[in-house]
């Protein structure tokens, strides 16, 4: 399959947005050559209220546990709701060396609760962006496209690597 995209995903503490470059596809095995391009925002396909679906330039880098783990604007609203139940800035956790970031420590606090890890959470809210890039672009799965995940310059190695992990868990391609 030909590479079609460079897609950058800023998985943010508070917010993630994808943005993405077309190469200049043109057919099996060939790109066009020395065309301008200009680079977009990937609207995000999330749930934003019960039933109701809608593409948004931002994802919420939320979670909110109801049957699984909801992602997105409607996690964010849920949790606003139930605090017990939702999981917020798991990008800083994994950056947080006194925890074990691959536990099931988030919602941090609370009890009686489904948990999730820092390391999952991370791949949950990247995992929500392939599967919707790829049902936008069913001809260019995201996995197959040249992908650059942001890390922050603080993060230490071993923030680093769990970061790796999580894009791993997500199903996106790693390359160092």
């Amino acid at each position: 399959m030909t590479v079609r995209y460079v897609v950058g995903i800023d998985l943010g503490t508070t917010n993630t947005v994808v943005s993405y470059v077309e190469l200049g596809y043109v057919g099996p095995g060939h790109v066009e050559q020395g065309a301008t391009r200009s680079v977009e925002v990937f609207p995000i396909e999330q749930l934003v209220a019960a039933g109701v679906s809608d593409r948004r330039r931002l994802l919420p880098s939320a979670l909110f546990a109801e049957q699984g783990w909801l992602v997105g604007e409607l996690a964010r609203a849920r949790g606003a709701e139930v605090p017990a139940r939702y999981v917020s800035s798991a990008k800083s956790w994994l950056a947080h060396p006194a925890v074990d970031r691959t536990a099931e420590i988030l919602p941090w606090g609370a009890e009686d609760t489904p948990k999730i890890s820092p390391v999952d959470a991370s791949a949950a809210v990247l995992r929500h962006v392939r599967l919707a890039w790829d049902a936008a672009h069913p001809d260019a799965p995201l996995a197959a496209q040249d992908v650059v995940v942001t890390v922050p310059a603080s993060f230490d190695e071993a923030a680093r690597a769990y970061t790796v992990e999580a894009i791993k868990s997500a199903g996106l391609p790693i390359e160092r």
